[in-house]
């Protein structure tokens, strides 16, 4: 059952995931789970550049309203806004925001193998604990690893069911947020606790 609750807390997209559920999952197979030996998977992040569309080339835009090009009802010009690096990526042709790689975000990341229950898990390794040598990674995934669509509600209540049982403390400080979220929200005065 517990398998069952971290797999779907694991796949789910919801609001404190980052903060709360990875830091746990971390804890919680360093506690429960077994390295996976000395296998390593390799995951290859690649953002596409919202500036050049992902050509690389630098493009004329309306700093005003941020369109390529300029938006057609705007009297603004890239000689209204001229700087030093406009100029110098409208001179060679790449673009100013990645340098004409097409991505703004180009990341590698090595992700160590965990079993729990004969599933496997992963954890962003550390660049402390990375061997010198690294194997041949098991599996290469560009992109974010994929999951079965699971319902956003169903994985937050496998997180608090799984912070219920193992991280009681975990628990209270995401309902503490959770409730200055909402007072706050609401604007309900100061927060009694």
């Amino acid at each position: 059952m517990i398998v069952h609750l971290l797999q779907l807390a694991n796949a789910g997209t919801y609001p404190g995931k980052h903060d709360w559920f990875y830091p746990f999952k971390d804890r919680f197979l360093r506690r429960h789970g077994q390295r996976d030996g000395l296998f390593y998977d390799k995951q290859t992040i690649q953002k596409i550049c919202y500036r050049c569309g992902g050509d690389g080339r630098y493009h004329s835009r309306c700093e005003k309203c941020r369109y390529a090009g300029g938006c057609g009802n705007c009297m603004y010009t890239d000689s209204d806004f001229e700087d030093f690096e406009a100029t110098a990526a409208r001179k060679s042709g790449r673009c100013d925001r990645c340098g004409g790689s097409g991505f703004y975000l180009n990341k590698t990341v090595w992700l160590e193998r965990w079993l729990y229950a004969r599933r496997v898990f992963h954890i962003p390794a550390n660049a402390q604990g990375m061997p010198i040598l690294v194997p041949d990674p098991v599996n290469v995934y560009i992109g974010y690893i994929q999951h079965a669509k699971v319902d956003p509600s169903w994985a937050w209540r496998s997180a608090l069911l799984l912070f219920a049982i193992f991280e009681f403390k975990t628990l209270t400080l995401v309902a503490q947020q959770s409730i200055r979220n909402r007072w706050q929200k609401f604007r309900m005065g100061p927060i009694p606790f």
